[in-house]
């Protein structure tokens, strides 16, 4: 999705700012996915789980600012080739993602910690 967003805001010559960076931790998160999850910690999901509720956030934020944007200036947030409702759905989409994989991190951490729970000793009386 942010690719999409960097090619639609490069074809309406807006700039792309910061979003190839987004795109390069995004895909260093992926990788990192991809070999670390069979020796996964619950650090590493922590960590994980922080940086996707802190995409989130941003991606919330940006989304309440494109949405004001489009009410106060309806006119200049839109153009024929990546209208402002557009804009407004690829990123709402970024943000429902990245909240789906704080929630699944979170599960992770959860399910960790219940494996790791130490199993009660059972007393028993020996006669």
């Amino acid at each position: 999705m942010t690719i999409l967003e960097i090619v639609r805001l490069s074809a309406q010559d807006l700039g792309v700012g910061l979003l190839p960076l987004t795109t390069v931790a995004l895909f260093m998160v992926l990788v990192a996915l991809w070999i670390g999850r069979q020796g996964s910690t619950r650090a590493s999901s922590t960590i994980l789980c922080s940086y996707w509720l802190f995409l989130a956030a941003v991606e919330t934020v940006k989304v309440v600012r494109l949405n004001v944007l489009d009410e106060t200036i309806p006119n200049k947030a839109s153009s024929p080739k990546y209208p402002a409702s557009d804009q407004l759905l690829d990123n709402a989409v970024m943000v429902a993602l990245y909240y789906i994989f704080f929630v699944f991190e979170l599960f992770t951490i959860i399910k960790m910690r219940e494996v790791n729970q130490p199993k009660p000793i059972i007393l028993r009386d020996f006669q």
